[in-house]
């Protein structure tokens, strides 16, 4: 099944922090469950997004200092560090809804909007 996560929070708008950390944000949102709660690895932000690591850590790092999220390390039963687990402040967390329901806002299906653009 198909996620999609619109956002249209005027808080996280009103944030003044860069635009790494606006997409890392989204990015997290996206992972996020219900409560907040993700878990993506630095490693497959860096290769699926094209976030470099130093930019990862400096926007996690500024999202942290702005109080939009948590961060938690992880580790295995080792001792040894496993990944981040992040928490999304509620305050910024987005609406997140599964293609079986319709969405319409503003008179436009977003659910079935395929990202071409039509005649």
């Amino acid at each position: 099944m198909e996620r999609k996560t619109i956002i249209l929070n005027k808080n996280i708008l009103k944030l003044d922090i860069s635009t790494s950390s606006y997409k890392l944000l989204t990015i997290l949102i996206l992972y996020s469950d219900k409560e907040g709660r993700c878990y993506p690895s630095l490693r497959m932000i860096e290769q699926k997004y094209h976030f470099s690591h130093t930019t990862i850590i400096r926007s996690i790092k500024e999202l942290e200092n702005k109080n939009v999220i948590r961060v938690y390390k992880r580790t295995k039963g080792s001792g040894k560090i496993d990944s981040n687990e992040y928490f999304i402040n509620k305050e910024y967390l987005a609406e997140s809804i599964k293609s079986e329901k319709k969405l319409e806002l503003f008179d436009y299906d977003w659910l079935n909007d395929t990202g071409e653009f039509y005649d």
